[in-house]
Parts: C-alpha cells; sequence; structure tokens
C-alpha cells in the first residue's frame, strides 16, 4: 500500500477491533478521479501521483455506529492538502466573504456561551480548536472574550497572528485552562480523535464545556448505499458526509456518545437567553430544525459537552 497513508485497524472512536467493511474503490478509478478532480480544482490542485496504490475504504463499527475511512493521509500529505491543494489565496478570500446573516448566527452563539457561564466576558477562557482563518476568534474578543486560537495550517496560524490572535502549540495547550473549547467541523477530520479529546478535555476548567460539531452520519445512510461519485456537490447525494482524504470520520449523535463519554463528558444544553435580533435567520434555522428532526427523525451532531 502507499507508504504515505496509514491504516486505521480499529475504530477510532470506541477502539472496538468488530468493524466491518462497507465499500471500498481505488483512488486511480475513474469514479475517484472524477470526484476528486471536482471537488480540488476549482480551490486550487490536486497531486494524483500522491494517490496511488492505495484504496478509498469504509468501514462500519456496529458499536458506536461510525463510520470511517481505514486509510488515512500521514501528516505529510495532509499539510500539503491544506497548504497547497487546496490554494490558501482562494480559501482566504471565501472566509472574508462569508454573509452578515451567518456572521450574526455566530455572535448570537457566542452571546449565548457568555450568558451560560455567567461570568464578565473579559474573564471567560476560550479555545478555538481548528480556528481555520482565526474569524471566530477575532469575533470572540470583539465581545471581551479572551479568545485563543489552534490550527495546523500555516498560512491560516500567519492572518491570525497578523490579526492579533494569540495562536497555541499542540503543547501550548496543555497548560492554559479554558471554560469553553469550540471545535466547528474538526472532528471528522482526525485520524486519531480519541487521542485529541483527552488532550483537549485536560485543558478544561472544571464544569468547563467542548462544543462538537461535525456533518450528520445519519444523513449519509442512502448516500452510501447509492456511492454517487458524480453527484453534483447541490445533490441530495452528494458524498460530503465521507469525502476522501478529508472527512476521515462520519458520526452520529450515538457515536460522538461513545467517544465523548470516556472522558467524563456529559450532553448539556445551552439555551440562548438573548441576542442580536436577527428574525430571518431564526426563522430559516427554525425551519431546518422542524425538517431535520420533525421530519427527517434526525437528531443533531451538533452537540456541547460538559466536563462532570
Amino acid at each position: 500500500m502507499n507508504q504515505q497513508f496509514v491504516s486505521r485497524n480499529q475504530c477510532p472512536c470506541c477502539q472496538s477491533s468488530s468493524t466491518i467493511q462497507i465499500y471500498s474503490k481505488s483512488y486511480e478509478s475513474n469514479e475517484l478521479i472524477h470526484y476528486l478532480r471536482e471537488f480540488y480544482l476549482p480551490q486550487g490542485t490536486i497531486d494524483f501521483d500522491k494517490l496511488k496504490n492505495v484504496d478509498y475504504t469504509l468501514m462500519k463499527c456496529p458499536t458506536c455506529e461510525l463510520i470511517y475511512q481505514k486509510h488515512v493521509p500521514n501528516d505529510e500529505i495532509l499539510s500539503e492538502l491544506y497548504d497547497q491543494w487546496i490554494d490558501p489565496k482562494l480559501a482566504l478570500e471565501r472566509d472574508k466573504k462569508l454573509n452578515l446573516d451567518y456572521r450574526l448566527f455566530r455572535i448570537n452563539e457566542i452571546i449565548k456561551i457568555i450568558d451560560y457561564f455567567n461570568i464578565e466576558a473579559y474573564k471567560l477562557e476560550v479555545l478555538d480548536f481548528g480556528m481555520g482563518w482565526g474569524s471566530l476568534c477575532q469575533q470572540f474578543k470583539s465581545l471581551g472574550v479572551n479568545a485563543k486560537g489552534a490550527e495546523l495550517s500555516v498560512p491560516r496560524i500567519q492572518n491570525a497572528i497578523k490579526n492579533g490572535i494569540e495562536v497555541l502549540t499542540w503543547e501550548e495547550i496543555r497548560l492554559n485552562k479554558f471554560h469553553f473549547i469550540n471545535t466547528d467541523d474538526v472532528f471528522e477530520h482526525l485520524s486519531n480523535p480519541l487521542e485529541i479529546l483527552e488532550h483537549l478535555v485536560n485543558s478544561l476548567l472544571p464544569n468547563g464545556v467542548i462544543k462538537i460539531s461535525v456533518p450528520n452520519g445519519l444523513v449519509a445512510r442512502k448516500k452510501i448505499e447509492k456511492m454517487d461519485w458524480y453527484a453534483p456537490r447541490a445533490s441530495n447525494f452528494n458524498l460530503n458526509e465521507i469525502s476522501p482524504l478529508e472527512h476521515l470520520n462520519c458520526f452520529t449523535p450515538k457515536s460522538l456518545i461513545y467517544l465523548t463519554k470516556q472522558f467524563g463528558l456529559k450532553q448539556i444544553n445551552i439555551n440562548e437567553k438573548r441576542s442580536i435580533k436577527d428574525d430571518n435567520h431564526k426563522l430559516i434555522n427554525a425551519i431546518k430544525d422542524i425538517y431535520r428532526k420533525k421530519i427527517l427523525g434526525l437528531k443533531s451532531t451538533e452537540i456541547y459537552f460538559q466536563l462532570s
């Protein structure tokens, strides 16, 4: 097998060895080549030579319901993917163009967090793990919160520092204690989610909270039955939740509970007490919630967990 990939021989969520292969296709197949070209070329480039002699293989864990890619890129390939294949200039421009509705939505989330801890904002210690370009940290700081970030991508780290964000290394995280750790769209990308979560939990203050938000694996069930590599990104059968190379783990609510309970975390609800008026966005989100919960019967994979 390609030496730049690592094989995961047990479930990365619950460590069960009784996992089942549910799909496999060579990265050199026409289907994968088409998908990867459509996905990466608009963002930058792709080096297919790095993908020879390896299969895209999906495994399912009967214990915790996690679906995961068995063969995952090593750190060298991942660094090249996020810093070269995905053109940093294009990615930064997309981040800058996030619309006002989305920015207001995030501000309201921050207000919700500040209210939950019921302390002065300047006393609130926050880490955005996998901060991207640092925009969420900037929004936290604009409301007086002491927010730091962590990130692997060098261009993203440089941008955050340029904008006044304190960026912590892996080793420095353990030297800090946080009321709240944010991980938006992070855990689906991790080859070793257990190790990462343990490291983060050790940096939580007593009763501290970590938010884990990942693509919903329940949505992917019918997509996996079909595995349509030619489905447009806007299609109901697009393969975003199990995207090759990046979305290495496809979590369900059940698998997130399995992951977190190993570290003394319990699921909590954080209710909104007040917010900036944003009626249109609230209405849209309310409709989406009703559709997901009442019509599709889906539980959320955006969950707050508290250290008990």
